[in-house]
């Protein structure tokens, strides 16, 4: 009988440490569930395209900070503006290209282009002189 005393204390304790284990992983299990929702809640929001083009911009800019006659630069700028369809902030770096390269066909055509595309947004915001007479 002094065997049997031992033996049933081994399953005893066996039972007891694997009851706890299961009680802990089962916990563990939970917490990493509701941490991971947790998570997911806290995950950063898709950036919108504006903001994305917006920080490329301001990079370009420090570029031309540095290196004032970059033409990657200027040319990403402009381009960047075009896309935004600021054509008053295209301007002056389209401009810049141009005195940049005098012989370059693209650019002149381009800012030709811009200034024409400025020209009729002035022509469409000012009024018509036409006038309309009451019956």
């Amino acid at each position: 009988m002094a065997d049997y005393k031992p033996k049933k204390i081994l399953r005893q304790l066996f039972i007891v440490v694997s009851g706890l284990s299961f009680v802990w992983f089962s916990a563990a299990g939970i917490i990493k569930l509701l941490t991971a929702s947790d998570a997911r809640e806290k995950r950063p929001q898709v950036e919108l395209p504006e903001t994305k083009l917006e920080r490329e911009l301001e990079g370009y800019k420090l570029v031309l900070k540095r290196e004032p006659n970059n033409r990657f630069a200027l040319e990403k700028i402009v381009e960047i503006y075009l896309s935004m369809k600021n054509l008053q902030g295209a301007l002056p770096y389209m401009e810049r290209l141009a005195n940049l390269e005098p012989n370059n066909q693209n650019y002149k055509q381009a800012l030709n282009a811009i200034r024409q595309g400025l020209k009729e947004k002035q022509q469409e915001k000012q009024p018509s002189n036409s006038s309309v007479t009451p019956k």
